[in-house]
């Protein structure tokens, strides 16, 4: 099956400004994708910023559903603020073949400029691909493929966005083919040796924490 189904939970992607320039997430799954062949799910439009466990939960749940559905691919659309942390966690849960892929943006979707559709095809693309069947989850961002177990959220330099990531740093527009061939072959899923082994576990047991939170029972 070659669908993709696109999940839209908001982030600057989907930010707007209204009339006194305040800019918020505005804009639904199917105005990101118009003119994409994708299915989408909305699951919420929110800054990930103020993402809670249970939001953390319903994506998750939406992930994993589409992928256990048959389809191809998932593309998640998401805040930068804590899209490594929706993202490990959703690869910590991830079990079936279908890539899931995480993309957002550094600049609102109505501002000049504006890199979420470019980020939103590349992601479709590589979500699409057949190279990225089993390889688990991946973030899809500024031209580059990465995998959602070292990406991490540096600092926004001048029209990107800095993602910390060593030797899984992959250009897309070397194609999804080529590029997930590489991933596969001989680089290995070990620790990347310029992140503290420490900070990766710390982020595994985050992920442990919002699996388990149902059954905290937390106020």
């Amino acid at each position: 099956m070659s669908r993709v189904t696109v999940i839209a939970t908001g982030g600057t992607i989907a930010t707007t400004a209204d009339a006194d320039g305040v800019r918020r997430p505005t804009q639904d799954g199917a105005q990101l994708t118009e003119g994409l062949d994708v299915d989408v799910v909305e699951v919420m439009c929110k800054d990930s910023s103020e993402l809670a466990p249970a939001d953390w939960d319903l994506i998750a749940a939406a992930v994993r559903a589409a992928a256990d559905g048959g389809v191809r691919g998932v593309v998640v659309t998401h805040g930068t603020d804590t899209l490594e942390e929706t993202a490990m966690l959703c690869d910590v849960m991830h079990d079936a073949e279908a890539p899931i892929v995480f993309t957002g943006a550094i600049r609102a979707a109505s501002a000049p400029g504006a890199d979420g559709p470019a980020n939103l095809m590349d992601a479709v693309s590589v979500a699409r691909s057949e190279e990225a069947v089993g390889m688990g989850v991946l973030v899809v961002f500024g031209g580059e493929i990465h995998h959602a177990r070292f990406a991490q959220h540096g600092r926004e330099v001048g029209d990107g966005l800095d993602i910390v990531l060593g030797d899984f740093r992959r250009a897309v527009a070397a194609g999804p083919a080529e590029t997930l061939r590489r991933l596969h072959g001989g680089i290995g899923f070990g620790v990347d040796t310029r992140h503290d082994e420490a900070t990766v576990a710390d982020r595994w047991l985050f992920s442990l924490g919002l699996i388990l939170y149902p059954r905290l029972h937390f106020d």
